[in-house]
């Protein structure tokens, strides 16, 4: 058996989809497959490889005792181990027992495109499961990176009530002048979900998610690259005062003159979006700063 889950990018709505707002999240071209083989005894086999081929985590789990007999990453057997026992909860009849399961990212892990995520989604379609519901008995997140995992285009999400999402149809016009630049590190989602929650408590989160709702619906419904970024810089500066934080544009790359720089996801690591009308100048730019990975957005974005 051989499933598959998309990648994940959160354009608008960072940290206060926690809450409900409505995000705009795009799944991308890269994401994770996932094999399942009988094995040759009763254990589980469990191996990851990275984007080239390399392994980058190995565990064997007697299912029947519950023991992580071996493994190279005690943390990570562990999570394992919670997501495949929840998996089990929630469809008794589902069981990893004498299978051999190989993980295969089709990016590096250290991009923050949904390893964790899509790793669920994969688990949730082998248990024949909500992928949603596994995210929440075992994820502190929003869960739009599972829904946006289990979609193949980009979708309105809002854990609102209850998790719901639309596919939509979002192809800007100018999406060639849309680039995905990686900061050469990877952020902690979990420590950043935990420091929104403590700056969260002096904030007035009714009319913050009413106006994240709406920078998400004037974004996603921008018709030209001045409108997209003047709503992308609204975003920011008001993302900047919620978190008590410079804007990426300020902090970093203050000589940035190309177009608007915006975080995606949780600031201060993984990827930002810069719009930019030429892309050999846009290239330039961050290359000369360090940053190599300068994706336009038909090379990631479904």
């Amino acid at each position: 058996m051989i499933f598959r889950a998309n990648g994940k990018l959160l354009l608008t709505a960072e940290y206060l989809v926690l809450d409900g707002a409505t995000c705009l999240a795009l799944p991308t071209k890269m994401g994770q497959i996932m094999e399942v083989e009988h094995s040759s005894d009763d254990y589980l086999h469990w191996e990851c490889l990275d984007e080239k081929n390399s392994p980058w985590f190995a565990a064997s789990f007697n299912w029947s005792t519950g023991f992580i007999e071996n493994t190279s990453d005690q943390e990570t057997a562990q999570e394992l181990k919670q997501i495949l026992g929840i998996a089990h909860q929630l469809n008794p009849s589902f069981s990893p027992a004498g299978k051999k399961v190989t993980c295969k990212l089709e990016f590096p892990i250290n991009w923050g495109l949904g390893s964790s995520s899509t790793l669920r989604v994969n688990v949730a379609n082998w248990a024949k499961i909500p992928a949603i519901e596994l995210h929440n008995k075992t994820s502190n997140g929003s869960g739009y990176d599972i829904a946006a995992g289990s979609c193949n285009s980009p979708i309105l999400y809002s854990n609102k009530d209850s998790n719901r999402w639309e596919e939509i149809e979002y192809s800007p016009p100018y999406s060639n002048e849309l680039f995905f630049i990686y900061l050469n590190k990877k952020q902690k989602s979990e420590k950043e979900v935990n420091s929104y929650i403590d700056l969260k408590k002096d904030l007035d989160l009714n009319y913050a998610v009413q106006a994240a709702n709406k920078l998400t619906h004037r974004i996603a419904n921008a018709n030209d690259l001045t409108e997209f970024e003047l709503a992308i810089r609204e975003h920011e500066l008001f993302l900047s005062t919620i978190l008590q934080r410079p804007c990426v544009q300020e902090s970093i790359f203050p000589d940035y003159e190309l177009g608007t720089l915006k975080s995606l996801g949780a600031w201060g690591g993984d990827f930002i979006l810069a719009t930019g009308t030429s892309r050999a100048k846009v290239t330039e730019y961050f290359n000369e700063k360090g940053f190599s990975t300068v994706l336009p957005y038909a090379n990631l974005i479904l």
